[in-house]
C-alpha cells in the first residue's frame, strides 16, 4: 500500500514527526473512524480521536 505522505499544521499532534507524538488509544481511533468512514486518512482519523479524547477529559 503507498500511501501519501500527509501534511499536518506545525505542532499538530497527530504529527508522528512532532516530539511528544502520541499515537491515540485504538478505541478512539475506532470511534473517529465509525464516524468520519472507512477511507478517512490516518491524519483525520488521528485528529479527530484526539478530539474525542479532549471531548471525554473535559466531562
Amino acid at each position: 500500500m503507498d500511501e501519501k505522505k500527509e501534511t499536518f499544521e506545525p505542532g499538530d499532534p497527530a504529527d508522528p514527526d512532532q516530539p511528544g507524538y502520541q499515537q491515540p488509544p485504538s478505541a478512539y481511533v475506532e470511534d473517529a473512524k465509525a464516524e468520519l468512514g472507512e477511507d478517512t486518512s490516518w491524519s483525520e482519523l488521528h485528529k479527530r480521536a484526539f478530539e474525542l479524547m479532549a471531548e471525554n477529559d473535559g466531562e
